[in-house]
């Protein structure tokens, strides 16, 4: 296990935890291991890869999701037209119409 690793499992007993460093270990692999390995396609006529990918947990996970201006005007992750809000947690762009259906699992 890394050095960061090995401190987020002291914080994580600190915090009340119960699991042994072993179980911690496989815990975390697990839940890594299911994160959505599919991130949003690359650009390809800017050559850039695109920052917006959220893992599904984050996504859905109705906690903290607040509808806030954006930094910059870009393109919303349902509708695909330009917008300037964008979700707090998520970081991306979204449209207050298209905000709920974002973050409800169809």
């Amino acid at each position: 296990m890394s050095a960061s690793g090995h401190g987020i499992f002291l914080f994580y007993r600190i915090l009340g935890g119960k699991l042994t460093q072993l179980e911690f270990t496989r815990e975390v692999a697990v839940a890594l291991l299911k994160v959505d390995p599919t991130p949003n396609p690359v650009n390809l006529a800017l050559g850039t890869h695109s920052s917006t990918y959220v893992c599904s947990e984050m996504r859905y996970d109705g906690v903290d999701h607040y509808l806030v201006p954006a930094g910059k005007q870009r393109r919303c992750q349902v509708c695909k037209t330009n917008t300037t809000k964008s979700c707090s947690k998520c970081d991306v762009n979204i449209h207050e119409a298209c905000f709920i259906d974002y973050h409800i699992k169809h």
